[in-house]
Formats: C-alpha cells, sequence, structure tokens
C-alpha cells in the first residue's frame, strides 16, 4: 500500500476520542480506558509486539477491524 492510498477500518470508541483522531490524525491506546480484566490479554499482545516489530515503542494497542 502506498501512501496515496488508504484502507477503511472499523473501531468502537468514544465521541471524545473520535474528536481528537479528527483534530489530530491519530489515535493512541490509553491504558488508563483498559477494563481491568481485559488488562492480562493486552499486556499479552503487547509483549507480542514487542518481540515481533522493530520499533514498537510500548504503547497500548488500538483494536480496529477491517
Amino acid at each position: 500500500m502506498t501512501a496515496q492510498q488508504c484502507e477503511r477500518i472499523w473501531a468502537i470508541h468514544d465521541e471524545a476520542a473520535w474528536k481528537h483522531f479528527e483534530q489530530s490524525g491519530v489515535m493512541k491506546g490509553d491504558g488508563r480506558r483498559v477494563i481491568h480484566d481485559f488488562r492480562p490479554a493486552y499486556y499479552w499482545i503487547m509483549e507480542q509486539m514487542r518481540q515481533r516489530i522493530p520499533g514498537y515503542g510500548g504503547g497500548y494497542p488500538v483494536w480496529a477491524w477491517p
């Protein structure tokens, strides 16, 4: 995919997160908003990302679907 192409994705976020995305063009995961019971899954996927993605900075992922 080139810089000129784009991919439509779907994600579920509140209105404040969407407005921030519209203004900044960036959507970042926020660990303060992770449901407590989901934290082990987030920690697992973050460790997988650390092992597999060069330069991964340790931030929380944003879940989206094509």
